[in-house]
């Protein structure tokens, strides 16, 4: 039976229902076990399609659904001649869309789907063509319009080749096709080809013996499983020998008998007794199945037992074959594999790890041949004919230029008559002009180019990405199934199949029978009437395709063909990569080894190892039991996630879709479970109990997993809800509030030291996971470095892991709605939720819908909170418990709103002194002083005998015609305070009334650059003295400034009368007083810029007023009467970061003027580069 569906199943009615599958009792025969497999992974794959379909059949205009996308105006552009065969290329309209598609993002119509398509007329009623979409041609050629795609027909005798025929095609959103297209294929060779393997998977023999090679030889070289000298010998003593001691401690274990118990290595091994106990399964039996729950190590238990494998493998043995879930996953294995000695050899090319990328098939084969081989040079000049036939009659049935009047008398579609009444006397017999065509002056006016159809796509909607932008964390989802085979990369010579040329046809059906009845009645062309020629032509050319389309699909049939020997061909000539590179390990994905079955099957191996077992498919691995393997070793946990099922009904009882191999078989056979943990806390290990009541800790997490900073002694904590959530346009859930109480313990963990790279947010739905990188883009912590925050979801996390985790759960229902969890009850994706941190795990969530949605969820999240409650890491009441660095004073925050005036630390003032002296004036923060500006005066005396009339941050300044300003560095620095040593560029000159536009708040103020060889962590905080572009501020410098200009020497005075350059100001006299303070800062040195080590300020600028003996906004107390002062609450963007605020007075008559709309409005942000 074809892996692909055929046309009668996809028309089919009504479902066909797959056999049930037998999970817990022995098969009773191998064909049984096989068929059942194959029939629910085939259901899988084309119910999906044939249900589009039918709801199409059913109505024709249907517009894009949760189920479906409809594509119309549907027509072939030509063929792309591959070494993988002929794929058709064809242009759409995605107008039932309802929107714009991001193709750039979109997963719609990714290689390896299937499509169905029908002409337009009949909607599935009785032709269905099938097809599987083979690329996208270029980047953009999704972005063209109209857009086009590449797709290989099912059947090519099925194929369409006429330009003219409008189809419709069909997606269905649900079923990958490419993921289980080759386990089809390998299922129907498994049948055939019968393993030892068998009798453990269709008769789950119990028979925990050795593999066939082991008993022959059982003498094995384990010294690789001793890691350093005993512990036991003295390392201070002088008569210490390190190598020494390892080769000794080594030697016992290089000849030694496998097949007892396993070696004695205790004190000479990071190996704890489990994993030794695994190493030995793996290493010996037939059949080998590990459990490792999570952080036990079990891709490191993996590696150590292919060194053994490795170590007593001989030349002429073949390699071990490695296969993982993901792309990611096989990488990681195979640098593991590599870095321990091995030389590795990568099938598939869909990585991104830089070294792996040099050990596929591809990289390796370039490398390796200096010349091709005879058998590949022929298959590639026959191939080459091929292709030169079809080019030719192509040309023949869509030339260049006008339609050959021979080639219509040839065919037999014009007569004799009509063909010498086009070549008439004025022509001459047989004859043309230069260049010309009979045509060109028989359709005169009528003659037109065959332009492509323009399409309108676009719709007021933009559809989102199925994925967010790739500079984010996203899910693994179809990428890591889709496989990219190097040299059978989709290149080739593309065929177009369209007229240059063309007629203008008459308007109308009349017109169209007119030209009809002319063209099968008039003998004299020149007799037809000049406005029904171009419909004539037309026809002409439809005639012409209709005669010859037969001729286009054996020279198809004999592409295909050509391209099935060539691949066989490909095959034989990359296994000589084997020796010739002496590879010792070859990887795939588990995808990969039903796909490139025949390729491995010709290595003849005898070893097969599969990591993540139990998120693979049963028919993945049945179908890669090639006949010469003997020993299959199975690497998982069932309790973490299982194989994905994208039709949910065959993912249950009685089909068991999602059920693995590896679940179903440790169940009832012999295995080994690894039981120490070496990657959380005890606190967070404590909280996994309900899964793995047995999990021990490493003495390494009990000495390596310090706390949290800015949490005091917590590693954890539940935060409990009842913000209510809500649905996204794509059906999914998101919860508003969650997500920005996440964002802001995001920002005050980054604020408290922790970089955001180190920090990972989980959550359960796609649309929370979207509203959380929007709000990380925003803020200013993390916004403008988005490669350093990851959220994903938590189907993409499964063997990852972070210093701190955030889980959000986002389901809590609005009030007096019932209580529900979706799929949160999923015992499964908890386990991996919960056990991914190293330091710090921190849940957000409705604890009350969790435990009342129904029992299942009752249990399962109970003993999670269990976990919690037992450690005191709840506290419904009273919020979210942060804890001061600096004071060790603890804090509950309850909503977003509470983080706003946070700086990482407490409530406290800081208080502390200044590197200048000054007292710090701002809130408790955990960001050194060095790194903040000091607005407080300067209290220097310059060159000049005047007071500095500069903040303490920036360099020194005084507006009378006797300062000389500092010229060398040295002076920079006398006058800097704080050793400014900074060279400054204007980027941008201070807005005046005669710059000042319309775009409102976009300032860019001084950019510092550090001198040559200056410590970049010791620059000074200062900033140019001319730069005091705080919107709205009464700018003293600038108006001192203007006032030299003019050859004025007034000078301004404060409120008492005094000189503000000459009465001295010590810092020992600034009152805490918050009004007091506000008059300092006001007074000519009014919302200086913040000058910061490279990085950005963003300032929102809001009405001020006192409340309580506090500086507030307006918008947080709309009861208090205004005082007249404005100000900016400013956020240095960066990793140190703190938030503060400071006034200035509004602009009063006589200052630089703005017009009202370049005033700054209420809550506007502003950008300084500084």
């Amino acid at each position: 039976m074809p892996e692909l569906p055929s046309a009668s199943e996809l028309l089919a009615r009504h479902a066909i229902e797959p056999p049930l599958n037998n999970i817990s009792e022995p098969w009773r025969d191998k064909e049984t076990y096989l068929a059942v497999q194959y029939q629910i992974l085939r259901a899988e794959g084309v119910e999906g399609l044939r249900y589009s379909v039918d709801c199409f059949r059913r109505n024709p205009g249907m517009m894009d659904d949760q189920e479906t996308c409809t594509y119309v105006k549907v027509r072939i552009r030509g063929y792309l001649m591959t070494r993988l065969g002929p794929a058709c290329r064809i242009s759409f309209s995605t107008e039932r869309a309802g929107r714009k598609i991001m193709w750039q993002y979109s997963k719609r119509l990714t290689p390896g789907t299937l499509v169905a398509l029908t002409p337009v007329g009949d909607s599935f009623s009785s032709i269905c063509k099938v097809g599987v979409v083979a690329q996208r041609p270029y980047h953009n050629g999704l972005d063209q319009n109209p857009p086009q795609v590449d797709i290989f027909w099912a059947d090519i005798d099925n194929a369409v080749v006429n330009p003219g025929q409008e189809l419709v095609m069909v997606e269905s959103r649900n079923g990958y096709f490419e993921a289980i297209r080759h386990a089809l294929v390998g299922l129907q060779h498994a049948l055939n080809t019968p393993c030892p393997i068998d009798k453990y998977l269709v008769f789950l023999n119990q028979d925990d013996r050795p593999a066939s090679f082991i008993e022959q030889n059982p003498v094995l070289d384990l010294s690789s499983l001793v890691h350093h000298p005993p512990s036991s010998v003295d390392r201070n003593s002088p008569a210490y020998n390190g190598a020494g001691e390892l080769i000794a401690a080594r030697r016992p274990l290089m000849k030694c008998n496998i097949l007892g118990s396993p070696p004695e290595l205790q004190g000479v091994t990071t190996l704890d007794q489990s994993q030794i106990a695994a190493v030995h399964r793996i290493v010996t039996k037939e059949l080998a199945i590990v459990q490792g729950p999570p952080g036990t190590g079990k891709t490191f238990t993996s590696v150590q037992s292919l060194k053994i494998m490795l170590a007593n493998r001989r030349p002429a043995d073949p390699p071990v074959i490695v296969a993982a879930q993901t792309n990611h996953s096989l990488d990681q294995l195979l640098a593991l594999c590599q870095g321990a000695g091995a030389k590795v050899m990568r099938v598939g090319r869909r990585t991104e790890h830089e070294e792996i990328k040099e050990r596929t098939v591809y990289m390796l084969a370039r490398r390796g041949r200096s010349a091709t081989d005879a058998a590949f040079k022929a298959l590639e000049k026959d191939r080459r004919r091929n292709i030169d036939d079809i080019s030719s009659l192509a040309a023949s049935v869509f030339p260049e230029d006008m339609l050959d009047p021979d080639r219509l008398l040839q065919a037999g579609i014009i007569t004799k008559v009509q063909y010498n009444s086009l070549l008439g006397s004025e022509w001459g017999v047989a004859e043309s002009p230069k260049g010309g065509s009979p045509f060109d002056k028989w359709l005169g006016n009528a003659k037109t180019p065959a332009i492509l159809e323009k399409i309108q796509n676009s719709g007021h909607e933009v559809e989102e990405a199925d994925d967010d932008r790739p500079e984010y964390e996203f899910d693994a989802g179809l990428d890591s199934m889709v496989e990219a085979d190097g040299e059978d990369r989709i290149d080739g010579t593309f065929i177009p199949f369209h007229h240059k040329w063309t007629g203008t046809p008459p308007q109308g059906r009349r017109g169209l029978a007119q030209a009809l009845e002319a063209i099968d009645n008039e003998e004299d062309l020149y007799n037809v009437d000049e406005h029904l020629r171009g419909g004539v032509y037309q026809l002409l050319q439809d005639r012409l395709l209709d005669v010859w389309e037969a001729s286009f699909y054996p020279l198809l049939r004999d592409a295909v063909g050509r391209a099935r020997t060539a691949k066989a061909n490909k095959w034989r000539r990359d296994i000589g990569l084997i020796q010739e590179h002496s590879i010792d390990v070859v990887g795939c994905t588990t995808t990969g080894l039903t796909k490139y079955r025949g390729f491995l099957a010709a290595m003849e191996p005898r070893s097969l190892l599969v990591e993540e077992a139990a998120q693979t498919r049963e028919a993945n691995i049945a179908s890669a039991l090639y006949p010469t393997l003997r020993q299959l070793i199975l690497v998982g946990d069932h309790q973490q996630l299982t194989p994905q099922c994208d039709v949910q009904v065959l993912g249950g009882e009685p089909w068991y879709l999602n059920i693995s191999m590896f679940e179903r078989l440790i169940n009832r056979l012999p295995f080994t479970r690894l039981n120490r943990q070496r990657r959380m806390a005890p606190e967070l290990r404590i909280i996994l109990n309900g899964f793995y009541p047995d999990l021990e800790d490493h003495p390494v997490v009990l000495t390596q997993r310090p706390p949290v900073a800015g949490m005091g002694h917590r590693h954890s904590f539940f935060f409990t809800h009842s913000w209510p959530e809500e649905t996204d346009v794509d059906n999914s859930k998101f919860n508003r509030q969650e997500a920005e109480m996440i964002v802001r313990f995001f920002g005050y963990l980054v604020k408290n030291g922790l970089k955001a790279s180190k920090i990972t947010i989980l959550t359960y739905y796609h649309g929370q996971r979207k509203k959380l990188v929007r709000l990380l883009q925003r803020d200013p912590l993390v916004g403008g470095a988005p490669s350093f925050f990851n959220v994903c979801t938590v189907d993409s996390y499964q063997g990852e892991e972070n210093e701190v985790v955030i889980l959000s759960l986002v389901r809590s229902p609005k009030p007096g709605e019932r209580y529900s969890v979706g799929f949160l009850d999923n015992k499964n994706r908890a386990t991996v939720a919960v056990s991914r941190a190293r330091r710090g795990f921190f849940v957000f969530g409705n604890k009350d819908n969790l435990l009342n949605a129904n029992e299942y969820s009752f249990v399962l999240w109970g003993r999670v909170w269990n976990g919690f409650l037992t450690q005191g890491r709840v506290a419904p009441a009273k919020g979210l418990p942060l804890v001061c660095q600096n004071h060790g004073e603890e804090t509950w925050f309850q909503t977003p709103e509470d983080f706003i005036e946070n700086s990482g630390g407490c409530g406290r003032a800081c208080e502390a002194a200044r590197p200048c002296g000054h007292p710090c004036k701002l809130n408790c923060h955990v960001t050194e002083h060095a790194a903040l500006p000091c607005l407080q005066a300067c209290a220097k005396f310059l060159n000049c005998g005047h007071k500095c009339a500069s903040t303490c941050s920036n360099l020194c300044f005084c507006p009378c015609a006797e300062f000389v300003s500092p010229q060398t560095l040295q002076e920079r620095e006398d006058y800097g305070h704080i050793a400014v040593s900074r060279s400054f560029q204007r980027v941008r000159p201070p807005p005046t009334a005669s710059n000042v536009g319309p775009r409102r708040g976009k300032w860019i103020g001084l950019r510092g650059k550090t001198p040559a060889g200056q410590d970049r962590n010791k620059r000074a905080t200062g900033s140019g003295n001319a730069s005091s572009l705080a919107m709205g501020s009464t700018d003293g410098n600038k108006r001192n400034k203007n006032a030299i200009e003019r050859g004025s020497s007034r000078v301004d005075r404060d409120e008492s009368g005094c000189d503000a350059t000459r009465c001295p100001q010590p810092w020992q006299s600034f009152s805490r007083n918050p009004t007091k303070y506000d008059e300092e800062v006001d007074r000519d040195r009014p919302g200086q810029p913040l000058p910061v080590l490279d990085v950005a300020i963003r300032e929102t600028y809001k009405q001020t007023a006192l409340v309580n003996g506090q500086r507030t906004t307006v918008a947080a107390k709309q009861d208090v009467p205004n005082t007249g002062k404005y100000g900016f609450e400013r956020e240095v963007l960066g990793q140190d970061s703190i938030a503060f605020s400071t006034s200035c007075a509004p602009l009063t008559q006589g200052q630089l003027s703005r017009p009202s709309d370049n005033y700054p409005s209420e809550g506007e942000e502003c950008l300084i580069d500084i």
